[in-house]
């Protein structure tokens, strides 16, 4: 299984989205705040092309984005998949 990190902030609607889709899903995450660490986010969006929007969600050492994209890659059929699949 791959480690599923989610960088999230305060007061986030989508951030909350996207713990509750992976709660649903019997995922486990590992999730850091960066409300307090701007350096850390700004190297994090840097890595993710310039994303800059929260939550920020990495699969692996892939980053997929934020709730919007893990949510149709679950409509889909494809989140699981790509956590379950090995490097």
């Amino acid at each position: 299984m791959k480690q599923v990190k989610l960088y999230t902030k305060d007061h986030c609607p989508y951030c909350d989205a996207a713990k509750r889709l992976f709660k649903k899903l019997s995922i486990a995450v590992i999730e850091e705040n960066l409300e307090s660490n701007p350096k850390e986010r700004e190297r994090l969006s840097r890595l993710a092309g310039g994303y800059r929007t929260m939550p920020m969600i990495w699969i692996g050492d892939e980053f997929i984005g934020g709730f919007s994209e893990v949510n149709a890659l679950n409509d889909r059929g494809e989140l699981l998949l790509k956590i379950s699949l090995e490097s």
